[in-house]
């Protein structure tokens, strides 16, 4: 699957747009453009950009060897 757009701007994988389904539009794109500003770091450090999806405890599960 791929990202879905809030907007122009920003844009959530499925598995993450779980984690602000019920959350106000302002709340979503706080959470959109953390996700965007993780994933923008991630391919910095080489990784492939993907979903980063939330941790029961509501933190991010960063890929495999990122700390």
């Amino acid at each position: 699957m791929g990202l879905v757009r809030l907007d122009a701007s920003y844009a959530l994988y499925p598995e993450e747009q779980n984690a602000v389904a019920k959350a106000v539009p302002k709340r979503r794109i706080e959470f959109a453009s953390g996700r965007k500003a993780a994933r923008v770091a991630l391919q910095y450090l080489g990784c492939t950009a993907g979903p980063i999806p939330s941790a029961t405890d509501r933190q991010p599960v960063w890929p495999e060897g990122v700390v």
